[in-house]
């Protein structure tokens, strides 16, 4: 699979991301940086995301419900926390010691690819499962159109 950017911006995110976290090789860390750059919304905000220091993501219920998310970055946030850690919309909050729920309805691939990036949002999807498909991690930069792909 040819890796590909929607634009400039995108691909120096990806990269910017990867050698900052030094995540290359983890496919999941790769598909959550990959995802999140495909549109500006989560772009300018992963510091809200993710804690590069601690190397961890922030509570997804509070960065869904934000007033700078739109109908697509939303759905890419989903995708990226999913491909991430497989959260699907079920959480345990031991502070309240309850259940904090959001549709899983909304995590399937009828909801989390309907949207004019989907081609990307598939890419992403390859990253994470790519021991799968046959593309070696470590391989991602040197497959056809890696840095130029846009």
């Amino acid at each position: 699979m040819k890796l590909k950017f929607v634009e400039t911006e995108h691909r120096d995110f990806y990269w910017r991301c990867v050698f900052k976290d030094q995540c290359a090789g983890d496919s999941e860390r790769m598909a959550f940086f990959y995802t999140l750059g495909i549109v500006e919304e989560t772009r300018r905000r992963i510091k809200q995301i993710y804690d590069f220091g601690r190397r961890t993501i922030y509570d997804q219920a509070e960065i869904l419900f934000q007033p700078w998310q739109t109908g697509t970055s939303v759905k890419l946030t989903r995708l990226a926390y999913n491909l991430y850690s497989g959260y699907h919309g079920l959480d345990y909050d031991p502070d309240d010691n309850e259940m904090k729920i959001e549709p899983p309805a909304e995590y399937t691939p009828y909801e989390l690819f309907a949207h004019e990036l989907a081609e990307y949002a598939l890419i992403a999807v390859a990253i994470r499962h790519s021991r799968y498909i046959g593309i070696e991690t470590s391989d991602i930069e040197s497959l056809p159109g890696a840095g130029r792909g846009y």
